[in-house]
Formats: structure tokens, sequence, C-alpha cells
């Protein structure tokens, strides 16, 4: 009978420790057991308890007796948080938890099956502080389709005319210039995100922009002098009555990058880009003026002149972008990139004077070199992006007017992106 009750208590107090180890899972109020009889044996017996009471054995009893701690789960190690946001299901976090589905297993990159959504707990079980929460580093493949709005102006003027006014002490001169106003332009791209964080991407940028201006000369002491060469308006050196020039301009870009995004901490990313630029950059130019004719009889007469530049450039294009979190939902970015082309340019001209019609074109091979950059704030829901930016784009040697070959675009950009 006394070997009976001997197994009995201790029976009793191995579940009594093992109880009191669960207690850091779940909170156990208490567990009663009978009072086993007293032993009889000739040697005092240490007394069993009639009451064990389990709420009395905290964490730090357990670690005091030299018990291994708890592994830390990729979030704080604190482990009064151990059931809430360090074991992939950020439990309390945020009110609600991850509105996602919970963190899960991080080891398929990111947070598993759900991702940590707007739980802003420190852990969730994807490395701990704002790595899991913004997941900067999380590469799953998918598709990326975006629509850029463009509200772009164009920084480039073309000279037209001088006109001149007889002043006393001398002659007061104005240049005459066709100014673009601010215009809209589209972009469109296409890519795909791979697993190992390289990603493929093309995107197609469309601007059109159409100006005119007009001057003339006013009475005596006024005069107007057409810009540039008109060899077909002699005996008179260019000078006309009156002048109106038509401008438009045609922006057609298609890029093709191959890039790897890494991180830089648990806020940053950057990534680097590379790829393939062809571009279709044409101009109108067209020049209706009204002069005096002095031969084979006087009178006004009527002449045109239109200068059509078409050119395409072929390159490569190289640069580099970074991002940083402010929150899961909003980041910063910027990005710049340079360009190095080879560009054919085709010039047409056309002149009517008198109603006779003269025709040229003319051909040259030379390099082009383009840089552009923007800065901006984007904003994050679930597979949506939302985002606003400033781009500025400058070209170098890519037109041929007289007064210069360089031009510049510039203006804000809306982006709408579906992300996977």
């Amino acid at each position: 009978m006394s070997g009976k009750i001997r197994c009995f208590a201790v029976l009793g107090v191995m579940l009594a420790c093992s109880l009191a180890v669960a207690a850091e899972v779940e909170e156990v109020e208490s567990v009663n057991h009978k009072e086993p009889t007293k032993l009889k044996s000739d040697k005092a017996a240490t007394p069993i308890p009639a009451k064990v009471d389990l709420a009395s054995l905290q964490a730090s009893t357990i670690e005091e007796e030299g018990l291994p701690d708890y592994p830390d789960y990729g979030g704080s190690a604190d482990r009064d948080n151990y059931d809430s946001c360090d074991i992939g299901g950020c439990g309390d976090c945020d009110s609600g938890g991850c509105d996602s589905g919970g963190c899960g297993d991080c080891d398929s990159g990111g947070c598993g099956g759900g991702g940590c959504g707007d739980c802003d707990c420190s852990g969730c079980g994807c490395g701990g502080g704002y790595a899991a929460a913004f997941a900067p580093c999380d590469c799953t493949p998918g598709v990326v389709f975006y629509v850029d709005w463009l509200s772009w102006k164009l920084r480039y003027d073309t000279k037209y005319a001088t006109s001149s006014t007889s002043v006393s002490g001398g002659t007061s001169r104005r240049e005459q210039y066709v100014c673009t106003p601010r215009d809209h332009g589209i972009r469109v791209g296409l890519g795909y995100h791979f697993a190992s964080c390289w990603d493929v991407t093309w995107n197609y940028t469309y601007f059109h922009t159409h100006a005119s201006a007009s001057s003339s000369a006013h009475g005596a002491g006024e005069t107007l002098r057409l810009t540039g060469e008109t060899p077909y308006l002699a005996p008179n050196s260019n000078l006309v009555n009156t002048a109106k020039m038509t401008g438009s301009f045609d922006y057609d870009v298609n890029d093709i990058e191959f890039g790897h995004r890494f991180c830089i901490d648990d806020r940053a990313t950057a990534r680097i880009f590379g790829g393939f630029r062809w571009a279709m950059i044409d101009t109108d130019l067209d020049l209706r003026y009204t002069y005096t004719r002095r031969y084979p009889a006087v009178g006004e007469a009527v002449g045109t002149e239109r200068d059509a530049l078409d050119q395409d450039a072929y390159g490569i294009r190289m640069g580099a972008e970074g991002r940083w979190y402010v929150t899961p939902r909003l980041s910063l970015f910027g990005r710049g990139a340079g360009s190095v082309l080879v560009r054919r340019r085709t010039l047409r001209q056309w002149e009517t004077n008198d109603g006779t019609t003269y025709y040229s074109v003319g051909t040259s091979t030379g390099a082009a070199t383009a840089v552009d950059v923007a800065a901006g704030i984007s904003w994050t829901r679930g597979r949506w992006e939302l985002s606003g930016a400033y781009e500025l784009t400058a070209w170098q040697n890519i037109l041929g007017n007289e007064s210069s070959s360089d031009l510049v675009l510039d203006g804000f950009v809306l982006r709408l992106a579906l992300n996977r």
C-alpha cells in the first residue's frame, strides 16, 4: 500500500512541475490534489503540500532555476510579448492584429501567407522592428503595371524674328520667340518582378505640345527681320512686314530596363537598373510671312517656310533609385539616370516665295546625351500604389535649331500602379 502512495506522490510532483512550465503559455489559476497519506517509514519524509499554487510560479523563478530561455522568433526578445507578436500572428497588436491574415512563415520571403498589414508591433515574425511591418525587402514575384499622367513644360523657345525700333540715340531691338505652354502627356509601363529581386520593365512615354506667335512692323522707324537664312527672300535681306510662326513638338521614348533591388536597412531600399533607350523626337516649324516685293512689280507678296526635323536616337541608359519608408504605407523616393545615344537627324525644308516652291533635305549623324531625375512621395494600399513626383529630363545635342540644340522637359507626374 505504501508503494502505491509513493507512486502517486511522485506523479503529483511531476504534474505540478509540468503545469508550472505551461503557465508561460497559458494562464492557469490553480490545480487541487488530494492530500496524500503520510509515509510509513523509519526515516522522516518530506511532506508534500496539499495545494500547489501555480500562479506563484512566475517566469522569473523558472529562469533563476536554470531552465532555458525561449528563442526569439524574429521579433522582440521581451517574453512579455511572446504570445502576441513574436510567433507569427501579431495577436493583439494594433487592436486587431494583421489585417491581411497574419505573419506566417518568414522563410519563404516576406511575411508568409498574408504580410504584416497594419501591424505596428515589433516582431511580427519577420525579423523585428520596421522590417516586419514595412517588409521593404519582400521580393514576391509578380506582374506590375502602371499609368502616369504627365504635366510637363518644354523649356525650348524657338526664335523666328527680330524687331527693331528707331529711338533717340539708337535702335531698340526685341527678339521674337515661340514659347510653348505647359501641356499633358502619358506614360505606360509593364514589367515583372522575380523572386530573386531582379525585375524587367518596359515603359513608353508620349508627350506632344504646340504653340504659335506673331509679330509685325508698325509704321515708320520699325523693321522686322526673319531669323536664319532665307536665301529666296532677296533682295530685301529677310525684311518682312508680318511674320507668324507655328511650332509643334512630338516626344516618343521607349525604355527597357533590367533592375535589381536590395535592402539598405529596415526602412530603406535601393534599386540599380540599366537597359536600352529608343527615342523619336520630332519638331515641325511653319513660318508664314508677308513682304514688299520689288521685282517684277512693287507690291505685297506672301511667303512660307517649313522646317521638319525628325530624329531617332538609340543607346544605353543606366541609373539608380532609392526609397525610404516613413510609415508602412507612406514612402519617399528619388531616381536618377543617364543615357548615351547615337542620333540620326533628318531635316526637310520647304520654302514658297512668290509662287515658287523650293525643297531641300539633309541628314546627319552624331552623339546625344540625356539626364533624367525625379523625386516624390508614394502611398501604398494592398496591391495598389499612388505616387506623385517632380521630374526633369535634359537632352544635349538633340535638336538643330540655330539658337540651341539642347532641350529640357520638366513638370509633375501622377502615377497609379498595380503590383502583382
